[in-house]
């Protein structure tokens, strides 16, 4: 129905601008290479066709957050138990989600098209995640003063915030979560129809108060 044809919008050709790729006649990772690719996405992601996606795909992209947000939560435990050898309960709210993760994937819906070239999606996923993940940890640092991870011992990190080896890390995930999780949650978004404002609201509501536990109670 309705849905189906709302969410197909959401990961096709959203902007109807061609895209010429100068940056592939450039050295990978060169100054001219990283220029070409900002000037693309510049020319690409105009603020009024952003809006405009925005407003007509609300629904999807707070289902979407939060979806990825809790299985999140559940990937960082299983990383911890089989990496760390122990338990570690994830995040900073109490809830089962880690939004950083959730924030990362709605920037990749919004400027990630998959019909575009891999090499130059691949870069724009490694700039997308490292500015998500410095973000959350200055927000997180600065106004919360909590310390949610530290890169300080790690090879070249930037204020001990993001790091090299992790960033590469999260940029492949983030490549499976946009090509291959993506389609998968779309699927599921469309079945649910109508329900899946009820299922937003419901979503809102305990984030909203987890929050409000996390900021006033703990």
């Amino acid at each position: 129905g309705a849905p189906a044809k709302g969410v197909g919008r959401a990961t096709g050709a959203r902007v109807q601008i061609s895209l010429s790729p100068p940056y592939m006649n450039k050295k990978l990772y060169s100054i001219e290479f990283f220029y070409d690719i900002l000037i693309v996405i510049s020319e690409r992601y105009s603020r009024s066709s952003m809006i405009k996606f925005i407003k007509r795909h609300w629904d999807y992209l707070i289902f979407s957050f939060f979806c990825v947000s809790i299985a999140a939560w559940f990937l960082e435990i299983l990383y911890s138990l089989v990496i760390r050898c122990k338990f570690v309960l994830p995040g900073t709210l109490a809830g089962p989600w880690c939004p950083v993760y959730g924030t990362t994937f709605l920037a990749l819906l919004l400027f990630v098209q998959k019909k575009d070239n891999p090499v130059y999606n691949f870069v724009k996923i490694l700039v997308i995640a490292s500015i998500v993940e410095y973000l959350a940890s200055f927000i997180s640092g600065e106004i919360y003063h909590h310390v949610i991870w530290d890169y300080s011992d790690r090879f070249m990190n930037i204020n001990g915030r993001i790091c090299l080896g992790m960033s590469f890390l999260f940029t492949i995930l983030g490549y499976i979560m946009i090509y291959y999780l993506e389609p998968w949650l779309r699927r599921i978004y469309v079945n649910l129809g109508r329900k899946v404002s009820k299922i937003n609201l419901v979503f809102i509501s305990c984030f909203l108060f987890d929050i409000f536990i996390n900021i006033f109670f703990i």
